[in-house]
């Protein structure tokens, strides 16, 4: 697969990528799987990490929306707070 890591303005050539967790670990040519790893084949794709869905709408403008509630965590942590979040 192909990565855009946002730092350049060009896809890095066709590469490996090792992810622990939730957190990207290594990003190179020939990374050996660890044992019991689950291998996903990128193919042709381009991997965007970091990139996340933050869109949200003010609807209902009940302040306590369930929307609010699942991505304040989320806004916290990235540094982007909405108001009165």
């Amino acid at each position: 697969m192909k990565v855009f890591d946002g730092k350049s303005d060009k896809l890095t050539a066709s590469t490996s990528v090792l992810v622990v967790g939730n957190k990207i670990e290594k990003i190179g040519g020939d990374i050996a799987a660890p044992e019991n790893a689950t291998v996903i084949d990128g193919g042709g794709r381009t991997l965007m990490p970091g990139l996340i869905e933050a869109h949200w709408a003010r609807w209902p403008r009940h302040p306590r929306t369930q929307t609010r509630r699942l991505l304040r965590p989320v806004w916290r942590q990235s540094g982007l707070s909405p108001t009165k979040c």
